[in-house]
């Protein structure tokens, strides 16, 4: 069988990177959420500021790691019964834990990606991977792909702010080394491009086309 993926990054031409999405791409996450929810059921309104949180921080960019995790939990707290600390605690003691959990026990990698890394890597194209969410190498290995596959893995969290900000998108480039000089020489002698892979047009779709790459919705 064909591989869709690859089919669309060959009827691109010649590439230079491709940037992939995580969480919705390279693994389907249908029934995700109502596991999350199974899960969590004693801490749901923490579950529900986290949702709210992160759509209300949407594209937006706070130079930082520690300035967008600053903003991320005092958005959660707000108008709640919990403080920021207790805001914080619960992210990365409960909610990340249990969503890489989850994944190892429920979720495989699409039967896409074996072939999209290898055809990457015969064609000398760099690959990044990149997450809304964070807990980067505890996923991917969860379903069952090799954090080494990749040339970058990032989140948007260490970027300093979500999906689509424009900034974020910026730094994914140049942890791929795209911006040495070799490499922009190469890029514009011979034409190579960038592809962006994900689920979302509203997010991916977005950073795509804020770095003029070129968008494939999987």
């Amino acid at each position: 069988m064909d591989n869709p993926v690859v089919a669309q990054l060959k009827a691109l031409g010649d590439l230079s990177a491709v940037i992939v999405d995580l969480d919705g791409t390279l693994y389907d996450k249908t029934g995700l959420a109502a596991r999350l929810v199974a899960g969590l059921a004693t801490t749901l309104h923490y579950l529900q500021a986290e949702r709210n949180a992160r759509e209300q921080l949407k594209g937006q960019h706070f130079g930082t790691m520690n300035g967008f995790w600053t903003k991320f939990f005092e958005t959660m707290a707000e108008g709640n019964k919990f403080s920021v600390k207790d805001a914080e605690k619960w992210y990365f003691g409960r909610y990340m834990p249990l969503m890489e959990d989850i994944l190892r026990e429920h979720y495989t990698a699409q039967d896409w990606v074996p072939g999209f890394i290898e055809y990457c890597h015969e064609q000398d194209i760099r690959i990044a991977v990149y997450s809304d969410y964070g807990r980067l190498i505890g996923k991917l290995s969860a379903i069952k792909v090799r954090p080494q596959d990749f040339f970058v893995g990032t989140c948007a969290p260490e970027l300093g702010g979500l999906k689509p900000a424009k900034e974020s998108a910026e730094k994914v480039i140049k942890l791929l080394c795209l911006n040495s000089p070799d490499r922009i020489e190469h890029t514009r002698r011979t034409g190579r491009k960038i592809a962006w892979i994900g689920d979302r047009e509203d997010t991916d779709g977005a950073s795509a086309k804020a770095i003029g790459a070129h968008f494939i919705l999987v």
